[in-house]
């Protein structure tokens, strides 16, 4: 089939045409460099570039029948690190908010002594991970000359979510006498425990019991009463028999209307 110019600018043109790179904003919800006199939303406006992760699944090989053709199964999730260029000011207060962020996760200063804190941390003292963990977002517009990015809340665009964000390299910075022309960046390597995307299906509730994990646990709690009589022995008076009696039988039924809910959410 001859390639047609005019449909592959109309099957462009029916998904809003080609992205641009140039169409973002990074924003942090929050951040432990708050404190060293820049807002935590000027921050965006320095983000020179952006490498939005992708996602990754770390797999592993196995063999069926111990030998013959490879197979392999994924295991677990890597997404890739966040790595954003700063544009740095002349008042260096980027610097300024990114190296204190660091400080709060370890506290590298050591100049001023082995007992001496900053925010409750000697040196290198890890911090709590509550104290310097942000949540981060990037939105990646679509090509639409009659949005205000920064104002409009209809503006269409792709969200990325950061969770638990924190730095785990600031770069160094270079400076020369023949870049008369150049501004200093400074890359910074954010870490996150997970990130969510505006694209990915929505997760629903589920039936606990419908699943073996969680009626393996059920069986386990369950299980305590049998090793309680095995390590006190025989009741010694009749109300104690009475009670392990009824403390037996209720969990006997519970196991039972376990057993049906499961029976209950199978499908075959």
């Amino acid at each position: 089939m001859p390639f047609n110019i005019n449909e592959f600018k109309g099957t462009m043109s029916k998904y809003g045409g080609p992205a641009r790179k140039n169409l973002y904003i990074f924003e942090l919800a929050d951040g432990p460099g708050r404190n060293s006199g820049m807002e935590v939303s000027d921050l965006r406006f320095f983000a020179q570039s952006v490498t939005i992760p992708g996602l990754n699944y770390q797999v592993a090989d196995y063999f069926p029948n111990t030998f013959g053709v490879r197979q392999t199964i994924p295991v677990a999730v890597t997404p890739d690190p966040l790595n954003i260029v700063f544009m740095l000011d002349s008042d260096h207060m980027v610097l300024k908010f990114l190296h204190q962020w660091m400080q709060k996760v370890i506290n590298y200063n050591y100049s001023d002594g082995a007992f001496s804190a900053v925010n409750g941390q000697l040196p290198y003292e890890i911090g709590y991970k509550e104290d310097y963990t942000t949540t981060a977002t990037i939105k990646h517009f679509s090509t639409d000359a009659k949005a205000n990015y920064y104002t409009d809340s209809s503006a269409n665009y792709y969200e990325y979510t950061f969770y638990d964000v924190f730095p785990t390299q600031v770069t160094g910075v270079d400076v020369a006498w023949s870049d008369n022309d150049s501004y200093a960046t400074s890359t910074v390597n954010f870490a996150y425990s997970h990130m969510k995307v505006s694209g990915e299906n929505a997760a629903t509730p589920t039936e606990r019991f419908a699943r073996g994990t969680g009626y393996l646990g059920l069986l386990n709690r369950y299980g305590v009463p049998g090793q309680f009589i095995e390590q006190t022995g025989l009741p010694r008076t009749i109300q104690d028999a009475i009670n392990l009696y009824s403390n037996v039988t209720n969990k006997a039924n519970q196991i039972n209307s376990g057993f049906s809910q499961i029976k209950s959410g199978l499908k075959f």
